[in-house]
């Protein structure tokens, strides 16, 4: 019996592991370069801050959420959890502008890329071969 080899025959398909294997690559290649431009070509300009603050001699917006006269308000309206929620959400927001939506970017590209190889990397094992059938032919 001949053995059925990928690199005897040159026309057969690649491996789906090793095509999903060579997409993730391309996600990650692709990806950091993206979130490599959108770092150095992105600014950190404050359109929502309420305020300005000169420390040092250097210039710090203050943004709504960090206004404690607004915390307060908050607290008594709506309880610590409201605060914690409104921080969140804060937080949650600022990923998404300047240089910090560059690094979200090339966090999410790294956790795809990363599941396309553990992807490829469970479907190249190879079930074992069950010997009884072997052995009865």
């Amino acid at each position: 019996m001949h053995n059925a080899n990928h690199q005897d025959n040159p026309h057969t398909s690649v491996p789906l592991h090793v095509r999903i294997k060579r997409i993730g690559i391309g996600i990650l290649i692709a990806g950091l370069l993206g979130s490599a431009v959108v770092y150095f070509t992105a600014n950190d300009s404050a359109d929502g801050a309420i305020g300005y603050e000169i420390v040092g001699g250097k210039v710090f917006p203050i943004m709504p959420g960090q206004y404690k006269g607004s915390q307060y308000q908050l607290e008594r309206v709506g309880g610590k959890f409201a605060v914690v929620a409104a921080e969140l959400d804060d937080w949650f927001g600022s990923l998404w502008q300047g240089k910090q939506l560059g690094i979200t970017f090339a966090f999410l590209t790294i956790g795809i890329a990363g599941g396309c190889f553990l992807f490829a990397h469970l479907l190249s094992f190879q079930p074992p071969e069950d010997e009884t059938q072997d052995s009865d032919a």
